[in-house]
């Protein structure tokens, strides 16, 4: 991913930049929609956090249906995704009540929703 950022570029960009073009990577034509079958996602969110954003758009692009709770409106979630998913940071992603994923990561995501990408 970080040589389809260098060619986007022709260099590696900032942080933010980096951020942009990894989504635009990852929700465009780079990713094959190949959803398994029915699945529970939910995702933690809170206001002014541009990578929940992005995952948002990840989700959408990749048809992946998915409950979204703010943390900043909804303190019992706050509260349960500190205690019991031992999360400390938004966006957090649980699937099907098993597996979750901490922070920003667009690759976790795709394995394990099965979505293919280049």
């Amino acid at each position: 991913m970080t040589a389809q950022i260098k060619e986007q570029t022709g260099t590696l960009a900032n942080p933010l930049t980096q951020l942009l073009i990894y989504a635009k990577l990852l929700t465009n034509e780079y990713c094959l929609k190949e959803v398994s079958s029915v699945q529970k996602v939910i995702l933690y969110t809170q206001p002014q956090c541009p990578p929940c954003e992005i995952v948002k758009r990840f989700f959408k692009a990749n048809q992946v249906e998915f409950s979204e709770i703010n943390i900043k409106e909804d303190t019992s979630s706050r509260q349960y995704m500190i205690d019991t998913l031992e999360s400390y940071s938004t966006p957090t992603v649980v699937i099907n009540d098993s597996e979750v994923v901490r922070g920003f990561n667009l690759e976790s995501l795709a394995e394990k929703l099965n979505i293919s990408c280049d």
